[in-house]
């Protein structure tokens, strides 16, 4: 069986961007900065590397997206994106956990790993991981969660590499709290990435773990802050 053409979307953050994964290994990339939205740069990308790599949309496995947790917007709209060129070509979607996708950059072989993004409100996304040397993927230790750092810091009892943009914000603090526990990943590998997502993706998609493109949602992890509002609202 020949190795799968995936095509990956990652939006999770404000700097996201797409990738194509063929024969093993990213064929083409954009990866984005912040500077424009998901919604007006994602599908120009995705023309963009498929042009590049000389494929259509018709010649793809599935496609693997960020679910989550990350920013509600840019989830809502990789999610779509996915959806809709899903259901148009009749492709599978994979789901790929955004921090774990975020572990797989930085996580080395029996090294725990912190994968951290900053989730506002004084407050990250985050979970635990140990590197793996059997095929890359991190093995998941903790699930995702959403607490402030302080809090996640007591999660950690031994030397730890933390990555992500909650881990960059808080350095200072986890300094502090953890001491020689704690170690920074290096900035180039410290974000989300399309490729990475790229990579998970063809590994799930190889253990069969599509999804259901009618039931598939975000990973939110907490309410967003329009539902909070709603609530904080509704009981006054």
């Amino acid at each position: 069986m020949s190795p799968p053409r995936i095509l990956a979307i990652e939006t999770s953050t404000g700097a996201g961007g797409a990738a194509l994964w063929e024969d093993g290994a990213v064929a083409a990339a954009r990866e984005n900065d912040s500077s424009t939205t998901h919604s007006e740069r994602l599908l120009a990308a995705i023309d963009s590397l498929l042009r590049e790599a000389g494929r259509a949309l018709t010649d793809l496995d599935a496609i693997a997206v960020s679910i989550g947790p990350g920013s509600f917007m840019g989830l809502r709209i990789g999610l779509a994106v996915a959806k809709a060129l899903a259901f148009s070509t009749g492709t599978l979607i994979v789901p790929v956990s955004t921090l774990e996708a975020l572990a797989w950059r930085f996580a080395q072989p029996g090294q725990l790993a912190a994968a951290l993004l900053d989730a506002r409100r004084r407050e990250v996304f985050g979970a635990l991981f140990e590197g793996s040397a059997r095929d890359g993927a991190p093995l998941r230790l903790t699930p995702d969660v959403a607490e402030r750092p302080e809090m996640f810091a007591r999660r950690i009892d031994r030397p730890c590499v933390f990555g992500g943009s909650g881990a960059e914000r808080y350095a200072d603090s986890f300094r502090e709290w953890l001491g020689a526990r704690f170690a920074l990943a290096p900035a180039e590998l410290s974000r989300t990435s399309a490729s990475a997502v790229a990579a998970l993706g063809a590994k799930l998609f190889g253990q069969g773990k599509a999804a259901n493109p009618l039931t598939i949602e975000p990973r939110y992890v907490r309410k967003s802050d329009a539902e909070v509002a709603r609530e904080r609202k509704s009981t006054m």
